[in-house]
């Protein structure tokens, strides 16, 4: 459990203050692709906060590449989703 946690903590960003997972991380997750992780969660938008996804500009796209990514250039042409941390309340 606590690799689990190390693992998932490593693909965890911050942007605009806020704990976010790139749509391919979180897809590959729940072992499945990106694009049918997009397709449920509309299915299913009603479930989720309305700021749930959203989609990177270019200048929080290109933060994130040089800070963790080595080799980014053919990362430039699509940028991800981002999926808010919902935290579970106490």
């Amino acid at each position: 459990m606590l690799m689990e946690s190390i693992i998932i903590q490593d693909h965890i960003f911050e942007v605009s203050g806020k704990k976010v997972m790139l749509d391919f991380d979180l897809a590959s997750l729940y072992r499945m692709e990106t694009k049918r992780l997009k397709q449920a969660l509309k299915r299913n938008a009603i479930r989720f906060p309305e700021d749930f996804m959203s989609q990177l500009n270019e200048n929080e796209w290109i933060a994130i590449l040089r800070t963790h990514f080595s080799t980014f250039k053919q990362l430039l042409v699509d940028r991800p989703s981002i999926f808010r941390m919902l935290l579970p309340s106490m």
